[in-house]
């Protein structure tokens, strides 16, 4: 049943369940703030949205990107040719427009957070003369332009070359926008932005900011960062129209937990000298990876060091998109394999987290206080910025995903001998605890939306 009125909110979200994680605990207080709280996206958050008690709104488009050029190399020609004769961006954008209009009309909310990935959603509803406020929710560090904090898709420290660094970066993502405009003939969702707010004289005034890394962003739109500027580079500054909304880690999240799982760890606490080590290299790992045998090798490579190590018990999640046949099973005594794994419920109990290094991950490792060996799985994402931060603040080992079997046996080794990794994981994480809890959340909450109306109601009297 929808609930028509001021008090609903909708968090925009992609089919990426890392990225709604991060948003569990602000849902949470809205609702104990009186919010009705919907998530808008794919069906496949109904699982996410049921576990919360939270409401999904279904979308059935996808938000709004540039056209992939991995996926232009795979397709070929052809669909170049669809993508260019049949104006499918803007398509595209007409489609999810009406989608939106619809979640407007049903929902009539009063506050909207959209994703990082769905940044566009920004224009389609500054098109619909959307009468609420609207904010982008941005959970990875490093992602823009300062020369105390080197870009985040590169395993790199702070120093005199950061900002030639970025600036090679930015160079590099200039020839790409060159090149994207020219392959698809001027299709671009920057061009497409402008040409909707013209076309609709939406007074809004939307500037792109190039000097950032992955999905786009606008100049002046409301940000809220979503992690906690302790664990990020020192003299990292943010920009003028961002804030920190740091949110904690839901230790008690409700997970699935099977009998198997438990009995195992069980079996691994049952002696002192045992050491428990949980492994995932998250939800989209083949998405991320140019090789996709190479998780299946890496999972092969955890089952070796399992057999090797008796007193290792690995616990590892492999994912949906390997065989439905592996999950739950024991390859050697001291090692089980999941395709789902309840990755807080483990890592409770885990003195190890082998991790790909995701943002979502790095904070569960940090607040269950386990030590990580961190495997980037590219130099697209954030995976190596965290795993440098993580380095730094002497939580965590960087390793490689194609290192061999006897490497990776000598990190874990080093990970569980020198005490200092846990001390320093522990150390972190009661800071965190201690600052950032539900009180201190709501607090900011609170700051963040008075502020907001604050600003609309100080602009409507100056118009």
């Amino acid at each position: 049943m929808l609930h028509i009125g001021k008090n609903n909110v909708v968090f925009m979200m992609p089919m990426l369940f890392g990225h709604a994680n991060l948003t569990i605990k602000i849902g949470q207080l809205l609702q104990s703030k009186a919010f009705d709280v919907y998530y808008a996206g794919s069906v496949q958050l109904l699982r996410f949205t049921l576990k919360n008690n939270f409401k999904l709104f279904p979308l059935h488009t996808l938000p709004i990107h540039e056209p992939s050029f991995k996926h232009f190399a795979q397709t070929g020609i052809k669909e170049w040719l669809d993508i260019v004769k049949k104006n499918k961006l803007f398509n595209d954008y007409l489609t999810r427009k009406n989608e939106l209009k619809i979640l407007l009309e049903k929902l009539q909310p009063s506050l909207i957070f959209l994703d990082e990935f769905c940044y566009f959603d920004y224009v389609i509803l500054s098109s619909l003369s959307v009468n609420c406020d609207i904010f982008i929710l941005q959970g990875k560090m490093g992602m823009y332009y300062n020369e105390n904090s080197p870009p985040s898709n590169s395993y790199s420290f702070p120093n005199k070359f950061t900002k030639y660094l970025w600036k090679f970066t930015l160079l590099r993502n200039k020839l790409k926008r060159i090149y994207r405009k020219c392959i698809f003939a001027g299709q671009t969702v920057e061009h497409l932005s402008k040409k909707i707010l013209n076309a609709e004289q939406v007074k809004t005034s939307v500037s792109f900011n190039h000097k950032k890394i992955f999905a786009p962003s606008f100049i002046g739109v409301s940000e809220l960062l979503l992690y906690p500027p302790e664990f990020d580079f020192p003299k990292n500054t943010i920009l003028a129209w961002q804030k920190y909304l740091t949110t904690s880690v839901d230790l008690e999240r409700k997970e699935i937990i099977t009998d198997k799982l438990k009995n195992f760890i069980e079996k691994g606490n049952s002696e002192p000298s045992n050491r428990i080590i949980y492994c995932s290299l998250g939800t989209v790992a083949d998405i991320h990876l140019d090789k996709t045998t190479l998780k299946t090798e890496f999972i092969n490579k955890c089952l070796q060091v399992a057999a090797n190590n008796p007193k290792y018990y690995f616990i590892i999640s492999s994912g949906d998109d390997l065989n439905k046949e592996v999950d739950g099973q024991i390859f050697t005594e001291n090692s089980l394999v999941l395709n789902f794994a309840p990755q807080v419920f483990i890592l409770k109990r885990a003195d190890l987290f082998l991790t790909h290094g995701g943002g979502n991950s790095i904070f569960e490792g940090i607040y269950t206080e386990t030590p990580m060996l961190i495997f980037p799985l590219n130099n697209v994402w954030d995976q190596n910025g965290n795993a440098a931060r993580a380095v730094y603040h002497k939580v965590g080992i960087k390793s490689n995903i194609d290192d061999m079997t006897e490497k990776i046996e000598k990190q874990i080794f080093t990970l569980l001998a020198d005490k200092s990794y846990k001390e320093a994981v522990t150390e972190m994480a009661k800071k965190m605890k201690q600052k950032y809890t539900d009180a201190y959340l709501s607090d900011q909450l609170d700051k963040i939306i008075s502020f907001k109306n604050g600003d609309e109601k100080e602009r409507k009297q100056k118009n």
